[in-house]
């Protein structure tokens, strides 16, 4: 009975709280729906274009209740130009005039704007959806655009293009293509932003195809838009063919230019998808020296420039090395050993240096027998192309020593160095001693050698003891006596 009363009261309570709860949102959503003018939307007024054009608002609250109340099928988009955008839209046409049914090419580009402060690179802007608003009578039969296609981009992937064909089934007034921007995951209810339009004409008009690009790109620091207009003559220009480059080069790789053909035909080289940005080299050959992503055009006398065509270059530059480094530095009189990376088949190495030279050979490893401080040149020839690095080698500082050789025996000298702190070793201690003061005592005659080791290197002294001389003759010579001789046992 006690549990029965317990729930019942606890339903109650639940009751309670729920009342309260439509109270708060009944009031909130009228306080909300008071403090937010709703604009009233515009619809387009091109007949022949299936879409709704919104004026633009301040806050993404007004243009989100601009879409609650226009729920219905037709595309809806603002047409604005002072949104910041990581990302740089082209539409164009492979012509500027067409007949009916004759068949009609559209290239979609999209590039990631590398030089835009980061601030502005978030995953709104990263991640989009993309929908080409198509003029009446326009009848799509291929390609790989389908409606609210779906990029992202990032440090890999930072350029898209795609493609779609078809035809005009009648001729119409308005023949404007228009490219429209959206959220990640958008659908017929979405507001879209116009990024970008190109417009064809029919046989019978022979005006100029124009193409408009709507401020994509923004100096974030003067708040400055930038805008271009171009006139598109894509007709007479061809997009190069060069492919990624799959096998890693050496240190340079000469790109050949290809697909650009015909009168006036040229190249222009790029390393930035950016449509402002300067070309680095014009013709048909460019030499890279880096790895990255580049981009060719094509040129033809007063055509307009292709769109840019991609490709990838991975170079593997040649390096050398040794066991040496500014803080282990080999010993003075040690072979070592250079080493080049190897550089594959039909590469031949060779080096030079302080006295040393090693010809051109197969073997990536070179042996230097008496190292000195200074830089040893590899170079390395494969298919051509010469390529070349340096290795740097440390030698340790040869201690100086101070002392008188031919010591006799019974005498005592000393040998003094100039990097103190070593110690002494005497290779044959019957003949003579040292101890680590250099304190050096002979005792019997001939050669002995003195080795010295400092910093972990050793180096030796060559020395030589002699037996003291002994005199003979006679031992007392009288006043007035003559002369005598006297012979000792060394010469």
């Amino acid at each position: 009975m006690t549990i029965i009363k317990a729930q019942k009261s606890m339903k109650k309570i639940y009751h309670l709280f729920f009342l309260q709860f439509l109270f708060l949102a009944f009031n909130f959503s009228h306080i909300y729906a008071k403090a937010i003018s709703l604009p009233t939307p515009a619809f387009n007024t091109n007949k022949d274009t299936i879409g709704i054009k919104l004026p633009f608002h301040n806050t993404l609250n007004q243009i989100v209740n601009v879409n609650r109340i226009l729920n219905d099928v037709d595309i809806k988009y603002i047409e604005n130009n002072t949104l910041v955008d990581c990302i740089t839209y082209e539409l164009r046409s492979n012509k500027n005039i067409f007949t009916t049914g004759e068949k009609v090419k559209l290239k979609l580009r999209l590039a990631f704007i590398d030089q835009l402060n980061a601030n502005w690179k978030n995953e709104d802007c990263q991640k989009i959806s993309i929908k080409i608003l198509f003029p009446k009578g326009f009848i799509q039969t291929s390609g790989s655009y389908k409606d609210y296609m779906q990029f992202e981009f990032n440090e890999t992937s930072k350029f898209y293009e795609v493609e779609l064909e078809g035809y005009f089934e009648d001729i119409i007034e308005n023949t404007c293509f228009l490219l429209l921007k959206g959220p990640a995951f958008s659908n017929a209810q979405t507001i879209f932003i116009k990024k970008n339009e190109t417009c064809v004409e029919f046989a019978s008009d022979y005006s100029v195809q124009k193409a408009k690009e709507i401020g994509n790109i923004q100096n974030i620091g003067k708040n400055i838009k930038k805008e271009e207009s171009f006139a598109v003559n894509a007709a007479c220009t061809t997009i190069p063919t060069n492919g990624n480059v799959t096998a890693p080069q050496l240190c340079s790789y000469l790109a050949t230019g290809q697909g650009c053909t015909g009168a006036g035909a040229s190249y222009k080289w790029y390393a930035s998808a950016d449509p402002a940005a300067v070309s680095l080299a014009t013709g048909s050959t460019f030499v890279i020296s880096t790895s990255g992503t580049y981009y060719v055009t094509c040129t033809k006398n007063s055509c307009t420039e292709s769109i840019k065509k991609a490709f990838n270059v991975t170079l593997s530059p040649v390096s050398a090395s040794n066991p040496s480094s500014s803080l282990t530095p080999v010993c003075s009189g040690l072979p070592i050993n250079l080493t080049a990376v190897n550089a594959g088949t039909n590469a031949t190495y060779s080096w030079i240096g302080p006295n040393f030279v090693s010809t051109a050979k197969t073997s990536t490893t070179a042996i230097v027998s008496l190292p000195q401080n200074g830089i040893y040149t590899l170079t390395v020839v494969k298919n051509g192309i010469t390529c070349t690095a340096n290795a740097q080698v440390y030698v340790k500082q040869i201690p100086n020593f101070t002392y008188t050789n031919n010591l006799c025996v019974g005498s005592t000298t000393t040998i003094i160095s100039d990097i103190p702190g070593g110690t002494w070793a005497s290779s044959s201690t019957s003949r003579a001693t040292i101890n680590n003061n250099g304190l050096v005592s002979a005792l019997t005659a001939g050669p002995v050698d003195f080795i010295y080791t400092v910093n972990g290197c050793s180096y030796k002294i060559q020395f030589t003891t002699i037996a003291s001389p002994v005199i003979t003759g006679p031992n007392t010579l009288c006043k007035g006596s003559p002369s005598v001789n006297l012979f000792t046992t060394q010469a």
